[in-house]
């Protein structure tokens, strides 16, 4: 008996809980901007939710502060299924009591790059929710936008809603977003980490279009896994020594790596080979016929030691570089990570 009045107690202090919040939001935000209120039945757990708990590489408090926001914690959370609780004034593609899920891109829908008719996702004001902006849905409500709203498919349960918009819509923008740049029938398409979440999209997205989906995964398991989600085959990376490991930024930073890149001739496509002695863990040799355009080279990475650190691309997309130096003077002028 004692523990079934306990189960009511919690349930109870849940709901309290809930309608404090939700007097809150109805009461205090702008609902000229933040039109819709949700009632969180599930949320999805993304790497960018993993990055903001640790810190690094942008401590997401303090980048909001200077924004001129006040508050000194961060809601997380960048997917959701739930129940339209509350509407502002206008908001017409949703009504209370729908069930959605919702998309992670927010916008200021008076930014002149969309009102010009650009991509949303790309102007300026853009910003992804629960990881750029705070209020998502690691909580019993939260605060989006109208335009973010999508039905539920009724098929899918809460939790399996909860798990798809992110890493589906980020799949179908690189298969598809991209014309004439996109996917066709019998294109070969290597999808790494694809037991992943954004892997199992692409790889169903790939062969839906007609394309021939591979995947790299660490394990049969995993491997066996993205053939049932209907990739042809798989690369089990674990059989390979040569991948090398992806190195860590603040290593990056150290050695002046993020700014080679607008270093590289633009005449000529190559790849830079180290000095002898410089990385004692790497050996690279390349040879360019530089009219033929035939690239020749053999590289060797011995099974024990260092891992290999980057050399540079052999030339930098437009914009590639200055990106990266912009990046590089946020993370300086913020600190380094993890500190506010």
């Amino acid at each position: 008996m004692w523990e079934q009045y306990k189960k009511t107690f919690v349930i109870m202090h849940l709901f309290f809980v809930g309608f404090v919040l939700a007097a809150y939001f109805a009461i205090h935000l702008p609902w000229e901007v933040i039109v819709v209120m949700l009632l969180v039945m599930e949320a999805g757990i993304n790497y960018n939710n993993v990055w903001a708990a640790l810190g690094r590489p942008v401590d997401v408090v303090a980048q909001r502060q200077r924004a001129g926001e006040t508050e000194a914690f961060h809601i997380g959370g960048s997917d959701a299924s739930g129940i339209v609780w509350a509407v502002g004034e206008g908001v017409t593609n949703v009504r209370v009591g729908d069930h959605v899920v919702a998309h992670c891109g927010v916008w200021d829908a008076a930014d002149p790059w969309i009102t010009g008719g650009g991509d949303p996702i790309i102007a300026s004001s853009a910003r992804i929710w629960g990881y750029e902006t705070n209020w998502g849905s690691f909580a019993q409500f939260t605060r989006v936008q109208a335009h973010q709203l999508l039905p539920k498919p009724a098929n899918l349960s809460w939790a399996a809603a909860a798990a798809y918009m992110l890493v589906g819509a980020t799949a179908y923008r690189m298969l598809n977003g991209w014309p004439p740049h996109t996917v066709r029938p019998g294109d070969v398409v290597l999808v790494w980490g694809g037991s992943g979440g954004l892997g199992s999209q692409a790889i169903q997205i790939a062969r839906a279009k007609g394309a021939v989906p591979v995947a790299v995964t660490s394990g049969q398991e995993r491997g066996e896994f993205a053939v049932r989600l209907g990739a042809r085959g798989y690369i089990d990376r674990r059989n390979f020594d040569h991948w090398g490991v992806i190195p860590d930024w603040r290593a990056l930073l150290r050695q002046g790596a993020l700014g080679r890149a607008r270093r590289a001739p633009q005449s000529a496509h190559r790849l830079r080979t180290p000095r002898r002695g410089d990385h004692p863990h790497l050996d690279l040799r390349v040879r360019q016929r530089r009219h033929g355009g035939d690239l020749r080279g053999h590289h060797r990475v011995p099974r024990r030691g260092r891992p290999p650190l980057p050399v540079d691309a052999p030339e930098a997309p437009a914009g590639l570089a200055l990106r990266q130096r912009r990046a590089v003077r946020r993370l300086q002028r913020d600190g380094g990570p993890g500190r506010g």
